[in-house]
């Protein structure tokens, strides 16, 4: 037997069936719920969220000082200030990449370019980012990159490149795991 005769027999108790029923709606919410956050993680990836900025410097246009310009592109893309990447192309093969800026960059004595790579280089002298290389960047004399990743392994920005026809619900999923992480 099941049991079920048992149940019958006994007397009707308001409260446990009312805990029934309040377990069985805090279920549906919490379906209802994670359905909502997945689909609030996709509207979210559609609207830029602006970071945190000061109003006197808000917003910047076309018409806005050169000054103003860099101070947004480095308030977005903010990395090491000790050193900073530019693009280099080699015409002759099609390669192409970015490396660290040195002020020693093919001196003679100094640089051991191309036998000796700029990281294991003894006579490094990196060039810091400043105001001026943003600025060049900007009017489009060179290309430069940044180093998100601080000496400390902190970073201020992440770049994550999603493609292909699972796209939405990648970003889903990445953007559910930063709300886990606490990440904003």
């Amino acid at each position: 037997m099941d049991g079920s005769w048992e149940r019958a027999l006994e007397p009707k108790n308001p409260d446990r069936d009312e805990a029934i029923r309040i377990r069985r709606r805090l279920a549906l919410l919490a379906d209802e719920r994670a359905k909502l956050e997945v689909r609030l993680a996709a509207i979210e990836v559609m609207v830029p969220v602006a970071p945190e900025r000061n109003a006197t410097e808000w917003p910047v246009t076309n018409r806005s000082s050169a000054k103003q310009k860099i101070a947004l592109i480095r308030s977005l893309f903010r990395g090491r200030d000790d050193v900073f990447p530019k693009r280099w192309e080699n015409v002759r093969t099609g390669k192409s990449g970015y490396a660290p800026v040195c002020g020693n960059e093919w001196k003679p004595h100094l640089c051991g370019k191309p036998k000796i790579r700029c990281s294991v280089c003894p006579n490094q002298a990196f060039l810091p980012m400043t105001d001026d290389v943003v600025d060049r960047h900007l009017r489009g004399q060179h290309t430069i990159g940044v180093y998100p990743m601080l000496p400390d392994g902190k970073c201020w920005f992440l770049a994550a490149d999603f493609d292909k026809q699972t796209w939405q619900s990648d970003v889903s999923a990445f953007l559910a795991a930063c709300r886990t992480k606490r990440v904003p």
